[in-house]
């Protein structure tokens, strides 16, 4: 009992002051951390216990220096790291900026070129064999950028060209009078304006029961494989006449285009929209 005693008292005092070594050597004790200095590891559950592996039963570790020398030690180190890191993705980028541009652009989808930076950071360079993999993957890429261009352009000059400057304007105003979030319930399509900071800033998307069609981007209409010819054609008429078309939806559906409300202001059913919604609409 004396024995366990004195185990439990180092246990509790174990970060009070440290203790010297048979050598000499000032020691610091610390409270083991997978046990919290009980030197006994419970489970998860908390059924399960039995002598701490870390500290072997103890409670405690012993160190040279203290906790915060070698915190500061720690950190000290992984900014070494990563300066040798941030110096040896330099080198091979001044080398070679092709490959790395490819690399680092192609890491966040792509293992492989995550694999090729991780060996840089490693190792400074890459064998002659990833190296070849890595240039075979740049000319790739290359060859499938042109192509999607080329895909690109064939698109927008087979793409109709109606005047669609009246489906424009109704969103502009719209958003000119403050409707953040616009949309046209036309047909049965539902036309919303693509985000100010998006790639697409300026185009309006269509879409039926929640499957994207397509987009207008100016005076022209750029639909997707699943958007039948049908849907085109219905598609352009309401784009080229969103009034008659939001008017024509209010009658047929009792519902307000804009809004999306049931029309019950007998002014409003005959109508086919709600005067405050074609008012921001511009109409």
């Amino acid at each position: 009992m004396d024995l366990l005693n004195i185990v439990e008292d180092d246990i509790m005092t174990a970060t009070v002051k440290p203790a010297k070594a048979s050598t000499g050597v000032t020691l610091f004790k610390e409270d083991c951390k997978k046990c919290s200095g009980t030197g006994k590891w419970t489970s998860y559950s908390g059924f399960t216990t039995r002598t701490c592996f870390a500290c072997k039963g103890v409670g405690f570790h012993e160190y040279k220096t203290n906790s915060v020398t070698r915190a500061k030690a720690r950190e000290r180190s992984v900014l070494v790291k990563a300066t040798k890191e941030a110096d040896r993705l330099a080198d091979f980028a001044e080398q070679y900026e092709a490959e790395y541009s490819w690399m680092v652009e192609s890491a966040p989808t792509f293992s492989f070129a995550q694999n090729m930076l991780d060996a840089l950071k490693k190792y400074g360079s890459l064998t002659e064999r990833q190296l070849a993999s890595v240039r075979k993957c740049v000319l790739s890429s290359a060859d499938r950028a042109i192509a999607r261009a080329q895909a690109q352009a064939e698109r927008a000059e087979s793409a109709p060209e109606v005047n669609l400057g009246a489906l424009a304007d109704a969103f502009n105003s719209a958003l000119e009078k403050g409707n953040k979030h616009p949309r046209l319930r036309l047909d049965s399509f539902v036309f919303t304006p693509a985000p100010k900071l998006g790639k697409n800033a300026g185009a309006i998307y269509i879409k039926e029961e929640g499957q994207y069609l397509g987009k207008v981007i100016g005076n022209k209409f750029f639909k997707v494989r699943e958007c039948s010819e049908d849907q085109e054609k219905r598609i352009i008429d309401a784009s080229v006449d969103p009034k008659g078309a939001a008017i024509k939806y209010g009658r047929m559906l009792g519902a307000c285009s804009v809004c999306g409300k049931t029309l019950k202001d007998p002014e409003s059913i005959e109508m086919g929209i709600g005067p405050i919604c074609a008012g921001k609409m511009g109409w």
